[in-house]
């Protein structure tokens, strides 16, 4: 029994390291997109990435494209 427990502790040492290990390696970058760095409206109805990494907005004042930190709207104008 002693073995299965000194056993057990080295896998448990060796997972909990590797798992540490692997999350320092990945960094977050959390950015906030409001009306003053260029969204349509602050109030967003949906958000997708597409195939390219492009982050599409849906707004109510349209339809923002999010790419290299830069945002670019679409809008429809009806008259």
């Amino acid at each position: 029994m002693s073995r299965k427990v000194t056993c057990f502790f080295i896998v448990f040492l060796f997972l909990n390291f590797f798992g540490r290990s692997m999350a320092s390696e990945r960094q977050f970058e959390i950015r906030t997109l409001t009306n003053s760095n260029g969204l349509s409206n602050s109030s967003v109805n949906d958000i997708f990435q597409d195939s390219n990494h492009v982050l599409w907005i849906g707004t109510w004042d349209g339809l923002d494209r999010y790419v290299n930190l830069m945002i670019q709207t679409y809008r429809i104008f009806c008259n």
